[in-house]
């Protein structure tokens, strides 16, 4: 059995207020390299019915959100869920990793499900160069989303239930190693 950690030692997942589009954009405040509030719009529903959890990422060092990751269009007959992951980019490699770890821990632990996925604009997932479990490209969407006058690749990232242990024991070494799973 899983646990459902939501901190480790350097970061911490609070959860918060389902923000939609636009005040998630806000509450990162807009910096570079985070998508546009407008390719938000096209990636995140705005419906918070369909957020199975939503969180702000903190380091121990602050108060201030460095981030705002997120589990929605959860479908159980069918096994998977969608993660969102805006970290900005001036975040440590280190916490990138825990937070994508503690992230997908966190969906199949709550959840009966088989497949977490991630899709990320223009490219590769940073958000698990450094955590030791396989991830599968499922796809690229060309064209898929608008932003301004230009049209961005969307790839599909997945991470199976049955590879999340070699994730999971990454995750216990970064909580401590007596820890419940």
């Amino acid at each position: 059995m899983l646990f459902p950690h939501t901190r480790v030692p350097g970061v911490e997942l609070r959860a918060c207020r389902v923000h939609g589009p636009e005040d998630l954009h806000r509450v990162l405040g807009g910096y570079d390299g985070l998508p546009s509030a407008e390719v938000l719009s096209q990636l995140l529903p705005e419906d918070p019915e369909e957020y199975a959890a939503q969180f702000t990422v903190v380091p121990d060092d602050s108060e201030e959100a460095v981030g705002v990751v997120g589990l929605h269009t959860l479908d159980l007959a069918n096994g998977h869920v969608r993660a969102e992951l805006f970290l900005l980019p001036a975040v440590d490699a280190r916490t990138v990793a825990a937070t994508a770890a503690l992230t997908v821990n966190y969906a199949f632990s709550m959840f009966r499900i088989r497949k977490v996925y991630v899709w990320t604009v223009g490219g590769e997932a940073r958000v698990f160069r450094d955590v030791p479990v396989e991830t599968r490209n499922e796809g690229t969407l060309i064209e898929y989303v608008a932003d301004g006058d230009g049209l961005h690749d969307v790839t599909v990232v997945a991470v199976d239930r049955e590879a999340w242990d070699e994730g999971v024991a990454f995750l216990d070494e970064l909580v401590g190693a007596e820890a419940p799973r």
